[in-house]
């Protein structure tokens, strides 16, 4: 349940996009920046074991493994502001780099185990990030 994200990983089309749509719930909902923060090294840790172990189950990355992706649109928000605009953009920004991977993510996507699979979505979301930071300064 939790590597796919309430099972939605499960759904066909695209359970990853599925999945980092629900994660908007968590920006949403945890208001203050530190237990954010919190949030996220736990689910890092939790990602982590459970995907090391489906793994050896479902195999490399597998669609159903969506737990990683809720990760980088927990990266995507960090010590920003939440207004419907920065989600709706955050969400657009994270899918794309998480799509169409810059050559140094999709080098990290090639590590083996749950690193692997956890980093190239941290990096996305970290460039959503950072991208939101430049349109913010550049709006404001």
């Amino acid at each position: 349940m939790f590597v796919s994200t309430f099972f939605l990983g499960f759904l066909p089309g695209a359970p990853a996009t599925y999945s980092s749509f629900f994660a908007l719930i968590f920006p949403l909902l945890i208001k203050n920046h530190y237990f954010y923060l919190f949030f996220i090294i736990i689910y890092f840790f939790l990602s982590f074991l459970t995907i090391n172990q489906l793994e050896k189950i479902w195999g490399k990355d597998n669609r159903r493994i969506t737990a990683d992706e809720v990760l980088g649109i927990l990266i995507t928000f960090l010590f920003l502001p939440i207004n419907l605009k920065i989600l709706i953009l955050g969400f657009l920004l994270f899918r794309f780099y998480d799509i169409f991977k810059p050559p140094f993510i999709k080098k990290v996507e090639k590590i083996t185990g749950a690193l692997g699979v956890i980093l190239d979505d941290l990096l996305a979301g970290a460039l959503a990030n950072i991208t939101l930071r430049v349109i913010l300064l550049l709006w404001h």
